[in-house]
């Protein structure tokens, strides 16, 4: 072209060489000449059409001269187009020719042109031939070429000599060469030379080369191909005929890597084998199999399933770590002997090493702690996996062996599945144990029950109970500890086990700190797992003494109280279950049912007791309210009549000594009475408002002198205390008692304490008052003695009345019944604690008094004023009574009208015109009372006051012995100077007292 001399015509351009236009006018090529068009810039903008030949207009579906003058790249719009006028630019401007393969939206869509461009002055020329055909074909290639790489089938084409004609990537990769090392060699030699049993495979006797040479399709789904370092791999593959105008040509032959497929079918088939030899595990566990020999089966199970060379069962163990109780492999006598330790935490999961030794180096926690097991074995590689055993873990299932590996999920997936069997099997031995146990347990049960029916007595039930209890439990030792008087401490009442010694002897403190203390104040069954690393409390003497670790215990509750507690006990750790628990119980409700009963006995036997007592009491009462009357009118005319004629005669006649001792007499048989009276609670009382303090302050001084130098009195008195509602005398009278009777307890002497203090009894009763007190808020006397004190039978009959540990002659036995009935009718309680040569203690309770105290009338105990022509109505049935009492006010100038009972009085009292100021009237008359004849009086004499005498009331003016409001009674037998000072006070009341 460089020859090539272009002229600018106004036509067009001047081709100066005829021998190249008409070249150009006849080429199937197409030929065009461009001139540059140039902006203000001199940038090119685009080319001019100059000359086309008649195949490139053509191209352009234009003529030769409509193409001349035409702008091609103007504005060009496509890709392509741009991509075209850049190269055109760039052949211009740098003068480097352009070759290559280009499409163009005017030159007809869809084709490929090969076009080659030179420069040309500032234009160039373009040579350009259509290759669309060739493209394709190319693009087609290039594409199965492509499609050939990107499959994941290994590919590779025969000729009829068996060489390689082509091979795809992945064959290469899967056979393990270069495709350059495969093409134009006999692939038979290179990757079909074996069969599966290593044996040669002729080529003639392949089946591929048969398929060459039959031109039949083949497929086949279990071959080997070799790879080129030497190992197989299965293939499944085809080899289909390449025909060319009816002649095959060669062969292609297509396969896939069954490896994946191969081992998924060998992990089904060793899943089912597995399955099926736990499915039959199974079965011989449901059938009874024992578990022993389960055990053994499973080990074998284990190596032949897992492919290893050891297996274990290792069962725990209570004290801690696991015993290797079946298993396969290891040396001779270490199943069943064979202990490995194990932490705590270790004990739920599945866990696997594929190396110990690797593990152990890089810090993992250890399979089996510190476990010579594994190392004098040489494992390698081990897994576990848990054992269940209904509420705690049974153990293990170990599968380990001398060669590194890691277990797979289908191992571990196997291995559990034979570790469920195994925790079934173990699940059903220990319900069938546990129903055996059941059923011995409720056998036990009603037969204790029956015993409890039966009667037996309560210690042989107690007994009975520990002895069954141990037995039926399998325990070394069983306890009931009952709770003391006064809840502060236990007494191991019966038990199994034990040396005899603490049975009956040994106490425990009711306290949280100890194992029976902490199941009472809990209020619940405690279970104690290992006493060593308990926490909750601490091991008694008695407990450490018996090398206790575990135990159990239930509280032997009452119906409104805790009796003690009953405890099952193990010299090894032993888990309780909740069965024990419920026997433990139900021997507890059994024994509570029994000592309820024992109790409810004594308490009825008490209350017949107390009854028969309250008979005797109710029947010496009544002789003593029936002879009191008569007696007390007799003693009166004795001593009154006495004391007259003491008035009558000298001092110096001889008969006043016998005068004085008919006195003296008469007051032992008036204080005879009056005990009795006291005991029967018949007497008459004057309660007050007092003090206690001051009552027991002001008696000191007489105590002291009834006891003696050489018994020491104290006094403790507490401060503020509470007022009580007593009378005063006989408070005093209790004191008088309860000292001699501590005095007489102390022959050689000692120390008498007087205790006051103000208590508060809550409706359980608490610990230190007996059962039958009401609640409520008392001032508490205590009296303690260091005397030879009492035993229980003594201590039965205490205040009983006529009882007396005193010689004969040395004592009434009416002291403490004395006490006993003051107390009582003060609405009080009294009780005693003595132990044979530890003393006695005496406790009363009194209530406290809703009223402030009172102060004793400045006018008692005044010298009598004489009479101011005053009268006495005197009713009295008796005449010897009613004679002496008419002389005794006469003599002191009183104005005395007689009756000897209720009529004849109505009747003076009508027939008499002057007042009467006071009526003197016995209670007891024939017909009506004492009382019906003040009432009736109190109208037709309003003025009148009342003096009742008697020497027994029969709560015709006093109830239960306490005199009613503004009542005043006059006891006999009564002397002369109390006659004239209580009718003088009577009158007297309500008036001024005298200057």
């Amino acid at each position: 072209m460089d020859h090539l001399s272009l002229q600018a015509e106004p036509g067009g351009v001047s081709i100066g060489d005829e021998h190249f236009r008409r070249v150009q006018e006849s080429s199937p090529d197409g030929f065009v000449i461009f001139r540059s068009i140039r902006g203000p810039s001199g940038k090119i903008q685009d080319f001019e059409c100059l000359y086309a030949n008649p195949a490139a207009a053509a191209t352009a579906s234009l003529s030769a001269a409509y193409a001349k003058g035409k702008r091609f790249f103007a504005s060009p719009t496509s890709r392509r187009a741009q991509r075209m006028f850049r190269s055109c630019v760039a052949v211009v401007e740098t003068g480097q020719p352009w070759k290559g393969v280009f499409r163009h939206p005017r030159l007809g869509a869809g084709h490929w042109y090969r076009a080659t461009i030179v420069r040309l002055e500032d234009g160039f020329a373009a040579t350009f031939s259509d290759v669309t055909v060739a493209t394709r074909a190319v693009k087609e290639r290039a594409r199965k070429i492509a499609l050939l790489e990107s499959t994941a089938e290994g590919i590779f084409g025969l000729d009829l000599k068996g060489c390689c004609t082509f091979i795809n990537r992945a064959a290469a990769e899967m056979l393990g060469y270069t495709p350059a090392e495969l093409l134009g060699k006999k692939m038979h030699q290179l990757v079909h030379h074996h069969r599966a049993d290593g044996s040669l495979y002729p080529p003639e006797e392949c089946r591929v080369y048969h398929s060459l040479r039959s031109g039949e399709r083949l497929r086949l789904d279990d071959e080997l191909l070799w790879r080129k370092e030497g190992t197989s791999f299965p293939v499944e593959y085809s080899s289909s005929p390449i025909v060319w105008k009816g002649e095959t040509r060669g062969a292609v032959v297509a396969f896939t890597d069954i490896t994946t497929l191969k081992q998924a079918e060998a992990a089904l088939r060793l899943r089912a084998r597995r399955q099926a030899a736990v499915a039959e595990m199974g079965q011989d566990a449901l059938s009874g199999v024992d578990l022993r020999r389960l055990l053994e089966n499973a080990g074998h199970l284990v190596r032949e399933m897992l492919g290893v060379e050891y297996a274990a069962v290792l069962e725990f163990l209570p004290e801690g770590g696991a015993l290797l109780c079946a298993g396969v492999g290891w040396p001779s006598g270490q199943v069943g002997t064979a202990r490995v330790r194990l932490a705590e935490e270790r004990r739920n999961g599945a866990w696997s090493l594929a190396e110990v030794a690797r593990d152990a180096e890089e810090g993992a926690e250890p399979l089996l702690e510190e476990s010579e097991l594994l190392r004098e074995a040489g494992i390698a590689s081990a897994m576990r996996v848990p054992i269940s055993g209904g509420e705690r873990p049974f153990g293990i299932l170990l599968a380990a062996t001398t060669q590194p590996r890691d277990f797979e999920d289908d191992d571990t997936s196997c291995l559990q599945s034979m570790a469920n069997v195994i925790g079934a099997a173990v699940v059903r031995q220990q319900s069938e144990r546990e129903l055996k146990q059941l059923v011995r347990q409720q056998t036990a049960v009603a037969e204790f029950g029956f015993r409890a029916l039966a009667g037996w007595d309560t210690m042989m039930l107690m007994r009975g109970a520990s002895t069954l209890l141990r037995e039926t439990l399998g325990v070394d030792y069983t306890s009931f500890l009952e709770i003391l008087p006064g809840g502060e401490e236990f007494v191991l009442r019966a038990g199994a086990g034990w040396e005899e010694e603490p049975v009956d002897h040994a106490t425990v403190r009711i306290d949280p700190g100890n194992h029976a203390g902490y199941t009472l104040l809990s209020g619940e069954p405690v279970i104690v797992d290992d006493l060593r690393t308990e926490t909750r409390f601490d091991p008694t003497p008695l407990l450490g003494d018996a090398n206790i670790v575990s135990g159990v215990s239930v509280i032997v509750s009452g119906r409104d109280r805790p009796l003690g507690v009953l405890a099952a006990y193990c010299t090894a750790q032993r888990s309780f279950r909740q069965n024990d628990i419920d026997l433990l119980q139900s021997l507890a409700n059994l024994l509570a049912q029994a000592i309820e009963r024992r109790q409810t006995e004594e308490v009825l036997r008490e209350s017949e007791r107390q009854f028969r007592q309250a008979q005797k009491m109710e029947a010496v009462g009544r002789l003593a309210g029936g002879v009191a009357h008569d007696f007390n009118n007799l003693l009166t005319v004795i001593k009154g009549n006495a004391e007259m004629g003491m008035m009558e005669i000298s001092p110096l006649d001889p008969l006043r000594d016998s005068l004085d001792e008919i006195i003296k007499a008469a007051n032992r048989a008036a204080d005879l009475t009056r005990q009795l009276l006291a005991f029967s609670r018949r007497q008459v009382l004057r309660p007050k408002v007092l003090d206690l303090n001051a009552t027991v302050s002001s008696t000191e001084r007489l105590l002291r002198r009834v006891i003696g130098e050489n018994v020491t009195l104290r006094l403790q008195l507490e401060p503020d205390l509470a007022p009580i509602e007593a009378d005063p005398g006989q408070i005093e009278q209790v004191l008088l008692n309860l000292v001699v009777n501590a005095q007489d307890a102390m022959p050689m002497g000692g120390t008498i304490l007087l205790e006051t203090r103000n208590v508060e009894v809550t409706p359980d009763g608490g610990a230190d008052y007996p059962y039958y007190i009401k609640p409520g808020v008392y001032v508490q006397l205590a009296l303690r003695d260091t005397g030879v004190g009492m035993d229980e039978a003594t201590l039965s009959h205490l205040f009983e009345p006529f009882f007396s540990t005193k010689e004969p002659g040395k004592g009434t036995g009416l002291g403490l019944s004395t006490v006993y009935g003051i107390i009582k009718q003060s609405m009080g309680y009294v009780w005693a604690h003595s132990q044979s040569g530890v003393g006695s203690t005496f406790f009363i309770l009194l209530p406290c008094a809703t009223r402030g105290t009172e102060t004793d009338d400045p006018r008692s105990g005044a010298v009598t004023r004489p009479p101011r022509l005053e009268t006495v109505l005197l009713v009295e049935d008796e005449s010897a009574v009613r004679s002496l009492t008419r002389r005794i006010l006469e003599r002191r100038g009183y104005l005395v009208l007689e009756a000897s009972d209720v009529d004849e009085a109505l009747g003076i009292r009508a027939r008499y015109q002057g007042p009467i100021q006071l009526v003197l009237t016995d209670v007891i008359l024939p017909g009506e009372s004492g009382r019906e004849l003040a009432e009736r009086l109190s109208v037709l004499s309003p003025e009148s006051k009342v003096l009742y005498m008697s020497g027994y009331t029969d709560d015709v003016i006093a109830q239960h012995g306490v005199l009613e409001p503004g009542t005043h009674l006059l006891e006999k037998p009564f002397s002369h100077a109390l006659l004239l000072r209580r009718v003088r006070e009577v009158l007297d009341e309500g008036k001024q007292t005298p200057v």
